[in-house]
């Protein structure tokens, strides 16, 4: 008799839902992120950065970093007699900063914020008023749109993202159900023939489960490649799957099942062996 194991059609579903579940959300507070952008740029159109006096200029070109999780809450509007540079501010912390999952996910001060969102140009512009003027206006724009454009990026991956999880359970799910079907092998009971049978079967469903894991592996490559990440740099699946218990949780799926299959064929090579 062979081991019993404890991967099932069952988990392997359960397991498929809550990735599932971790781009859905993704998706959703990205999407919010972006319309925060938004209404953050449509308040920075309305400052009168002529206000604050030349400041230190900054260079041209200066553009947004890669940064964190954001929302908005929809307010707008800032105090017209407020300088420019505060009135950036109550904008940022207005739409930017003002998101029910904010503090949990991050947990930034608004100089900790703008670090992480910004180039340290403009970041320091909107720190610092000997820095601020009207020169911040254009790289500061810049900055927002570049964020902008780095969510709607990330929306599309989330979509991509979940075409390859979809069509991985498409194969693993039916995968895991065969598996299930197949019992231990007893040779006094089941003919050689039966025997051979099943062996045959687990050898198609080992070759699904690695033909599985390497259009993954092609995928997750393709990524790398048209991001052009270093080696050293984490992929989209160790940022969306942060919280699973792997960070290539459906090659993981793929290699359990595989082993799976491979510890049942030694069994009913065993049990063949017997006649």
């Amino acid at each position: 008799m062979c081991e019993p194991t404890s991967l099932d059609r069952e988990r392997v579903a359960q397991r498929f839902a809550a990735l599932r579940g971790s781009l859905r959300t993704e998706r959703r507070r990205t999407a919010a992120e972006r319309r925060a952008f938004e209404t953050f740029a449509d308040r920075v159109a309305t400052v009168d950065f002529a206000d604050a006096g030349s400041g230190s200029p900054l260079g041209s070109g200066v553009e947004a970093s890669h940064g964190g999780t954001v929302v908005s809450n929809g307010h707008a509007g800032s105090k017209r007699d407020a300088p420019p540079i505060a009135s950036i501010r109550r904008a940022y912390e207005e739409t930017v900063m003002a998101v029910s999952f904010y503090d949990d996910e991050y947990g930034d001060d608004y100089r900790e914020s703008l670090a992480a969102e910004f180039v340290p140009a403009v970041a320091t512009a909107l720190t610092d008023p000997t820095c601020f003027g009207p020169a911040a206006k254009a790289p500061l724009t810049a900055a927002i749109d570049r964020a902008i454009r780095e969510r709607e990026h990330l929306i599309e991956t989330c979509a991509h993202e979940r075409e390859s999880v979809d069509a991985a359970a498409g194969t693993l799910l039916p995968v895991a159900a065969e598996l299930d079907s197949i019992g231990s092998p007893d040779s006094e009971s089941d003919s050689f023939g039966s025997l051979e049978a099943d062996w045959n079967r687990l050898s198609r469903l080992e070759k699904r489960c690695e033909s599985a894991a390497a259009d993954r592996q092609s995928a997750i490559n393709e990524w790398r490649s048209r991001h052009d990440l270093p080696v050293d740099a984490p992929d989209v699946c160790a940022y969306f799957y942060e919280a699973q218990d792997s960070a290539y949780p459906v090659l993981a799926a793929c290699a359990e099942l595989t082993q799976r299959a491979t510890t049942l064929q030694t069994a009913y090579e065993r049990a063949m062996a017997e006649y």
